[in-house]
């Protein structure tokens, strides 16, 4: 192994213990993250209000007209929070995935010289998605109250579901992460499949009854990961809901595998790198 590679908590090259390791990266990461949102916002006249707008004008929408787009929903709740909160966590998924490329792409040639911990720049992403996250949370809380409804109480839960949200985003963008150091392919591809797949799981339809649609819901994990986290905010807990259970634990292998993955690809696409 090169010594450019070396991994960082490795005693011999930086003399850390683990609890040092994780410290130094999570405040690499909380680093890079500020450096980023600096850089993007810092030649506009509204600054960091701008990431503000565009998560809150994603979802209005969804407030002020997402009745008229209700396909046939009858519940005790209002469509418009059924679709807002669905919206909400693909949103943090997609989120993930795109940000953690666009973190990678740009700290690709700071990669090319000199180490940087991956797991630096996935949390810079994750700060992001963070950022957005707190915006939606305020837009939901404002339209329950526009709406006068009580989330249930199982919307605790949320404080689990949200973060493994994010673990799911991340086992996806960490297949995809070395790869966007050369080919940025991946990084204009995942926004169209954003908006694509999210037919593929009900973020904004109710899960039909029957037929191919219902089949494509029902064996798609990420029906579970969306459905049922939003039926905790809304109605509450069913016994249904055990199923998110196996979910979760794929989501974990997943990750786990992809973090093996990238410990082994991202020296080699590194060196790939054109100068």
């Amino acid at each position: 192994m090169s010594e450019r590679h070396r991994p960082i908590w490795c005693p011999t090259y930086f003399h850390q213990t683990d609890m040092q390791h994780w410290t130094s990266v999570l405040s690499l990461g909380w680093l890079l993250f500020l450096r980023e949102f600096r850089f993007i916002y810092r030649q506009t006249l509204l600054g960091g209000v701008w990431p503000i707008l565009r998560a809150t004008l994603t979802g209005i929408p969804f407030i002020f007209v997402g009745r008229h787009f209700s396909m046939g929903l009858k519940a005790a709740y209002p469509y418009e929070l059924y679709a807002l909160a669905g919206f909400i966590y693909w949103q943090v998924l997609w989120d993930t995935i795109n940000l953690a490329q666009f973190m990678a792409y740009r700290l690709r040639m700071v990669m090319r010289d000199t180490y940087v911990p991956h797991r630096a720049i996935l949390l810079a992403a994750v700060s992001h998605v963070a950022f957005n996250l707190v915006v939606y949370v305020v837009m939901f809380v404002v339209a329950c109250f526009f709406f006068k409804f009580l989330p249930a109480p199982t919307t605790i839960l949320c404080l689990t579901t949200i973060p493994l949200m994010v673990l799911t985003g991340l086992s996806i963008a960490i297949f995809i992460f070395p790869f966007t150091f050369i080919f940025n392919d991946f990084r204009f591809a995942t926004p169209y499949l954003s908006s694509a797949l999210v037919w593929c799981v009900p973020v904004f339809y109710q899960m039909p009854s029957e037929g191919l649609l219902h089949l494509l819901n029902k064996w798609n994990p990420m029906t579970y990961l969306v459905n049922i986290p939003r039926d905790w905010v809304l109605e509450g807990w069913h016994t249904s809901h055990w199923i998110y259970f196996p979910s979760m634990a794929l989501v974990v292998a997943v990750f786990i595998i992809a973090e093996r993955f990238v410990f082994r690809a991202i020296p080699i696409m590194t060196e790939r790198i054109p100068r």
